[in-house]
């Protein structure tokens, strides 16, 4: 579930290029356009597609990529600018509002996945995540999504500020006045919303757990925990919305800033004084692996490395969490349905899901692949965990790879109805008014 900084090629290329919305044009077949979210596909990836669809069709096709930095900016996009996207990449919950208002057509399964079943070719879990709302809403997610990169959100801080390990068991460790003023909160009004509604419910996740030591076994799952923290992902109330506001406004003298993006960068260099706060699972794979920004908004200036922050640790609260999926859509307005499909098979190949999960610093969804590279990590070949302890390995696979016992304190956010435009106004009026 990431958040946009434009790569500088493309960024030039889009200004360029422009987007605009839908017209009277004829399909085109030679240029497919992608919306996707930042740091989330390996710089290589669309000129090594390019180069396959040459070989394997004998044409020329032109991939113009653009980021964009929330979920609800891309349904304002699709939905109501009608923008000309061949291929979207939704969070979970916009997946199912998008599919519910006719915004998604329905990809070629035959050409995505040949003759494998989904649910085998995917990882353990996934498909379920996926298909999670079908029952309610009556229709298949599978036909309309290909899940892309999934994971965690939960706190990420700096080891070397002087921050309690303890302390960051809990959501607690972000929404009160421990840390005051070393605090980054997520500019995005959904997630920010359930980690405030955690917080705020944490006694009676408390009780479901006996004091957060029972979550349940594989086998035997605790349904009281998992029917309370699914209710809070899934069910939204005026309530709820109320206990949420009166988190976030308590939390908010203590921020020390909303950031969507490059708080990550910034805890990663060390540079400001935000040492923890709300962050993806990807977020921290990418703070903790070596990569590259931008310098300046001058197309010929080069990026800038940094290297991967291996003093950052990343851990999922006890009170619960969010697992998250984002998938690819072919959105209602496409006009190169069939690039498209072929787009989404070449992203499914195991060394493209590879190297586009080793970039986003998160697990994709080709079961074989994740295998491939789980062991890869294990076994260390490149070094990357030298010097560094045991304890700090098995996070970050626990990071990349969620075990059970991890995800058994996680649940899907779903869509939130009718009431996603008082979690919206909540949020933009209440909280974020001014700032």
């Amino acid at each position: 579930m990431k958040k946009g900084l434009l790569g500088m090629l493309t960024a030039v290329f889009a200004a360029i290029l422009g987007f605009a919305p839908l017209s009277a044009c004829a399909p085109r077949e030679n240029t497919l356009r992608v919306y996707n979210w930042g740091e989330y596909m390996d710089d290589t990836v669309v000129d090594k597609f390019e180069d396959w669809y040459k070989a394997e069709y004998g044409k020329k096709i032109k991939v113009v990529y653009k980021t964009f930095e929330g979920n609800e900016d891309l349904h304002t996009a699709v939905a109501t600018k009608k923008q000309d996207w061949d291929l979207i990449c939704p969070s979970d919950y916009m997946m199912e509002r998008m599919i519910k208002e006719d915004l998604a057509q329905k990809i070629d399964k035959s050409v995505v996945y040949g003759d494998a079943d989904p649910r085998e070719f995917m990882v353990d879990g996934l498909y379920d995540n996926l298909t999670l709302f079908d029952a309610k809403n009556g229709y298949a997610t599978d036909d309309y999504v290909v899940p892309y990169i999934w994971g965690t959100f939960g706190i990420m801080y700096d080891t070397t500020a002087g921050i309690d390990p303890g302390d960051v068991k809990s959501w607690s460790a972000i929404f009160e006045g421990k840390y005051s003023g070393k605090i980054y909160m997520k500019d995005q009004e959904r997630d920010s919303y359930t980690a405030a509604l955690l917080y705020a419910r944490r006694a009676a996740l408390s009780e479901a757990t006996n004091g957060f030591t029972d979550y349940g076994t594989e086998d035997e799952p605790n349904t009281a925990y998992q029917n309370a923290l699914k209710e809070i992902f899934t069910d939204c109330t005026v309530e709820k919305i109320a206990e949420a506001k009166a988190a976030l406004q308590a939390q908010a003298p203590h921020v020390y800033k909303y950031e969507s993006d490059n708080g990550k960068i910034a805890m990663a260099e060390g540079i400001d004084d935000g040492k923890l706060g709300l962050y993806w699972s990807c977020d921290a794979g990418f703070a903790m692996n070596d990569f590259e920004v931008e310098t300046s908004n001058n197309s010929c200036a080069k990026p800038r490395p940094v290297a991967g922050n291996k003093n950052l640790w990343y851990t999922v609260p006890q009170e619960g969490s969010n697992v998250w999926v984002d998938g690819w859509i072919i959105p209602k307005y496409a006009k190169n349905v069939a690039g498209a499909n072929l787009f989404l098979k070449f992203l499914l190949g195991d060394e493209i899901s590879i190297l586009n999960s080793e970039y986003a610093g998160a697990p994709g969804a080709n079961r074989a692949a994740m295998a491939e590279l789980k062991a890869s990590l294990e076994e260390d070949g490149d070094g990357y965990f030298e010097g560094k302890s045991a304890e700090f390995k098995a996070m970050y696979l626990d990071m990349m790879f969620p075990s059970h016992e991890t995800l058994q304190r996680c649940a899907v956010m779903g869509d939130f109805g009718d009431l996603a435009d008082e979690v919206s106004l909540m949020w933009s009026n209440d909280i974020r008014a001014g700032g």
